[in-house]
């Protein structure tokens, strides 16, 4: 009987203690037992806003555009990966457009020494095209990450391999290469 009392009793109070309304309690705020403050919603480690410039095309010259993105990701991968997304809506009612194939993907991008830039695209990078069509896109890549702080000059790989790339003045190189290098496609 000790036992069905005692369930009897735990069930009345479990049934108190359960709050009947659907209705906001308001408790005053000396009867919190912890501090409550309005916590600001912030972002994940290392997620920041950048700006920077990319590089698009109106003929056969190039024209720098600014974005500004949130991201975790190092400035020179997130420019890159902007470059290859390519032209906004806005950007292609201005005329411009890209060099860059939509099948080309960024496998890495690293920078040695803070100045040299090292990106590695895939086999889609090289898609065919006029020689002109494959210098501006080569050249948009350069001079989008040579935009980028301290980043002086890149050097090319396709799938991993080393790459030889076009200059303006019609030298095919292995070297890291400048913005200088396609100087007469900026405007």
């Amino acid at each position: 009987m000790t036992r069905a009392i005692s369930a009897a009793m735990l069930l009345c109070m479990a049934a108190t203690a359960c709050a009947t309304s659907t209705e906001p309690v308001e408790i005053p705020a000396n009867e919190i037992p912890f501090p409550l403050e309005r916590a600001e919603a912030s972002a994940a480690p290392g997620v920041q806003e950048h700006s920077f410039k990319v590089m698009m095309v109106r003929g056969r010259r190039l024209v720098s555009v600014r974005r500004t993105e949130v991201s975790a990701l190092p400035l020179p991968e997130l420019a890159v990966r902007a470059l290859l997304v390519g032209p906004t809506e806005s950007e292609l009612a201005r005329g411009l457009s890209t060099a860059i194939p939509s099948t080309a993907r960024l496998l890495d991008v690293q920078v040695f020494d803070d100045t040299v830039a090292e990106v590695n695209l895939s086999q889609g990078f090289q898609a065919a095209a006029p020689s002109e069509g494959f210098l501006l896109r080569v050249a948009q890549v350069v001079t989008t990450l040579t935009g980028v702080r301290r980043i002086t000059a890149v050097r090319f790989s396709i799938d991993g391999e080393v790459a030889s790339v076009p200059t303006d003045r019609g030298e095919i190189v292995q070297r890291p290469v400048a913005a200088a290098d396609y100087a007469r496609r900026l405007r």
